[in-house]
């Protein structure tokens, strides 16, 4: 049916169902169709330490291996994203991710596959969740800054 649906062949479409159920973001029961996941909070209640110690050492590198440029780029375009969300009410249009800028500037192959790849797909979608609290938003912007 999707495959129809986009003009593709079975193929890519098993393939992406693959992939997200290797990142935990759909769940597929043997000759059940797939199902994309309820947030839960004991799921959250787990995922959140590992990011944190993840995220923690990503960041502590980050702080010896991100250039003066890189940081002043960084914080540049927090205040843009910050910007365009107190104007519009929403985040930009473009992709703007805090996290992942860290995690890339850590500069280290492993934990950047660990926190970019599948792991960083279930990460966004909750912390997307979280973040729809118009609160909650402006409060992360003062704690990133």
């Amino acid at each position: 049916m999707l495959a129809q649906e986009y003009g593709t062949c079975r193929d890519p479409i098993r393939e992406a169902i693959r992939w997200l159920q290797g990142t935990q973001l759909i769940t597929r029961e043997p000759y059940a169709k797939a199902r994309v996941i309820v947030l839960s909070a004991d799921a959250a209640l787990e995922l959140f330490p590992m990011r944190a110690a993840l995220e923690g050492m990503a960041c502590s590198l980050a702080t010896q291996r991100m250039s003066d440029s890189d940081l002043e780029k960084l914080l540049e375009e927090l205040e843009q994203d910050r910007a365009t969300y107190r104007e519009k009410g929403k985040t930009s249009e473009r992709i703007f991710d805090f996290h992942e800028r860290i995690v890339y500037g850590c500069k280290n192959q492993r934990i950047i596959n660990a926190l970019c790849g599948g792991l960083y797909h279930l990460l966004r979608f909750y912390r997307r969740h979280s973040g729809t609290v118009l609160e909650r938003k402006e409060h992360a912007y003062s704690e990133h800054w």
